[in-house]
């Protein structure tokens, strides 16, 4: 028997990406608001953001152009919203702004 956990777990990146979209603000959202109770602002612009980046990867599209610090902080304010202590964790954790400072 399959847990809600397990059940979740597999959801794939694009199902959430497109569950969080404004379309659905007034006829889901309030339904959901429980399970997101850190999300105090739509989480659609950086997950979709996010997904996109996503996509381009797993195509070999280009990403060269891309900003990385504004994928970090997307990435940062998307964890934010689903668990503030991993956020924090996260932040302390990343060497990225090390890596790009040697870029320079």
């Amino acid at each position: 028997m399959a847990t809600i956990s397990g059940f979740t777990a597999e959801l794939s990146f694009g199902f959430w990406r497109f569950l969080l979209a404004c379309q659905y603000k007034a006829s889901l959202w309030p339904d959901l608001a429980g399970a997101f109770t850190h999300a105090l602002t739509t989480m659609e612009d950086p997950v979709k953001r996010l997904h996109n980046f996503r996509n381009r990867i797993a195509h070999h599209e280009g990403i060269w152009h891309l900003s990385p610090k504004a994928r970090r902080d997307d990435t940062q304010t998307a964890l934010g919203f689903i668990a503030p202590a991993a956020a924090t964790w996260v932040a302390d954790a990343l060497r990225i702004d090390d890596v790009l400072a040697r870029r320079s």
